[in-house]
């Protein structure tokens, strides 16, 4: 095969997820993918994951989990829609979502 038979395929990212924890360290890369999401024509989707707090009783093996989640659920959708507007306004197409759950759950460890 000649490499004038070979066409150069340059891969397309059609969405990308961000996942956004609160953190400076996790906002730094919001001016990366601004930049190149435009160009590109990506769809970015914000993700806020909510996890259940845990606290351990006296008794070792008992716990029990202190539920706010619906408030911290209601802080995650501010806080990403505090983030979307600005990227909106470049032209950017933007979808939030909040999850509940362990935020590291299925990862390769």
């Amino acid at each position: 095969m000649k490499e004038s038979d070979v066409t150069a395929v340059t891969p397309r990212y059609q969405r990308v997820l961000v996942p956004l924890d609160g953190s400076r360290l996790g906002e730094s890369i919001i001016p990366f993918i601004r930049d190149i999401a435009g160009p590109l024509d990506m769809e970015l989707v914000l993700v806020h994951v909510v996890s259940p707090v845990v606290t351990q009783m006296n008794d070792a093996t008992s716990q029990i989990i202190i539920d706010d989640m619906a408030a911290r659920t209601t802080e995650a959708r501010e806080y990403l829609a505090t983030i979307a507007p600005d990227l909106m306004g470049r032209g950017i197409h933007v979808q939030t979502r909040v999850r509940r759950g362990d935020p590291l759950a299925g990862r390769n460890r």
